[in-house]
């Protein structure tokens, strides 16, 4: 690099670990791998799980790539310091675990801002959504993050050339973030540190500012929903997003409030390790525990991979059920009593809506149609896809069934 005098920075990380070293290495590289495993089946599940082909899970799958990048660009590295006590690295690899970090931190921060939009466009326009939220439009967005991700972080790169770097080579951290780096040059880093200024803060602010003002309109929606079925499903739909964004933001947040000099480098350190090690963790966890349509394709993964052939006594045990003809008559009974004059099937609605965001399409496609209906409360119990062939997926979608009750 030109005008450098050192070439090597010594990276100290975690000082006086001595014998729980070993056992901070073990942790460290156990969560490694469950945060790189979780990201991967996201992924595979985005790829190859119909139920998740939709604009949500579209953006869930470069999330969970962004997550996959940011944590091997830092934690194998981390986990050599941590062995070894210190580590020595380039000056050159150190700008470039600066660069990958910087850009895969600003993408992560578009990619939960396009989130945010398109669990708005569901919620609170669910009649336009799949006009407005197509693929077009979703390669658009990815494309947006992820070339700002990296044309912006480029920038304090490419200023960081004409500094110059006469020692002394030590970083107090467990790998090259862009503050330690520029204390160690010797010329003046001002411009850098204005101009990295002024864009994280419009990178930070202004997807906040996007991120909580479609949430307040999401909440405006979801109270004016009657019932309080509907009021949970609709909220199930945003609540695995609005976790991963607090925790995002939170780390982020505190990892730049808290002092960066003096007695408050090792607080600095734990919360470096949240940002970069732990947000990356809990986002496959967050959307895992709580989306049920991760759920039901992970468990669809399980069963094809513990699938074995049907046993003889299985089918010797389903004839005796299909024998008990009392409860298929009672069954039969059941269905012919029920009341389903209020009950009606909905044909041409896009696969791209998911269940979860069923009910709220269905509600604002009655308001929409039938105007008159504003003073008649309808209560929807139950709302689900018609099962069709397998070979029928790609073609027309599926129509709803569902049961109302009107009060």
């Amino acid at each position: 690099m030109n005008g450098t005098h050192i070439t090597e920075i010594i990276l100290l990380g975690f000082e006086n670990l001595h014998d729980f070293k070993y056992f901070v290495f073990f942790w460290f590289l156990v969560i490694y791998i469950v945060t790189m495993t979780g990201n991967v089946l996201i992924i595979l599940l985005v790829l190859t799980s119909y139920r998740l082909r939709s604009p949500m899970f579209f953006f869930l799958g470069h999330l969970s790539f962004s997550d996959m990048l940011l944590t091997s660009n830092i934690v194998p590295s981390m986990l050599h310091v941590i062995l070894s006590e210190g580590g020595i690295v380039l000056l050159g690899g150190c700008i470039t675990q600066f660069f990958l970090y910087g850009a895969s931190a600003t993408t992560e921060c578009l990619l939960l801002s396009a989130m945010s939009y398109d669990r708005y466009l569901a919620i609170c326009k669910p009649l336009h959504y799949t006009a407005i939220m197509d693929l077009k439009l979703c390669f658009y967005l990815v494309i947006i993050c992820w070339s700002l991700g990296f044309a912006i972080t480029l920038i304090p790169v490419f200023l960081m050339q004409s500094l110059w770097f006469c020692g002394p080579n030590v970083i107090d951290h467990f790998f090259c973030d862009l503050g330690p780096l520029l204390e160690l040059s010797c010329s003046d880093a001002s411009i850098v540190k204005y101009e990295v200024f002024i864009f994280s803060s419009l990178l930070t602010v202004i997807p906040f500012v996007l991120i909580t003002v479609t949430y307040v309109y999401i909440f405006l929606t979801i109270l004016r929903i009657t019932s309080t079925t509907g009021r949970q499903k609709t909220f199930s739909t945003c609540s695995s997003h609005l976790a991963v964004v607090c925790t995002y933001y939170g780390a982020l947040f505190a990892m730049y409030v808290v002092p960066s000099r003096g007695y408050s480098l090792n607080i600095n350190k734990v919360v470096s390790l949240m940002y970069t090690v732990v947000t990356p963790l809990f986002n496959p966890i967050i959307y895992s525990l709580r989306n049920q349509e991760i759920k039901s394709g992970n468990e669809k993964i399980h069963i094809c991979m513990q699938e074995k052939p049907i046993k003889p006594k299985f089918w010797i045990h389903m004839r005796k059920e299909k024998r008990d003809t009392e409860w298929i008559k009672a069954k039969l009974a059941d269905i012919e009593d029920r009341n389903r004059r209020n009950n009606m099937k909905i044909r041409g609605v896009p696969e791209s809506i998911q269940q979860a965001d069923l009910h709220t399409y269905a509600s604002s496609l009655f308001k929409a149609l039938h105007p008159d209906l504003s003073d008649l409360e309808i209560a929807i119990d139950r709302i689900h896809r018609l099962p069709k062939l397998s070979y029928l997926l790609e073609q027309i979608p599926r129509g709803l069934y569902e049961e109302n009750k009107v009060a």
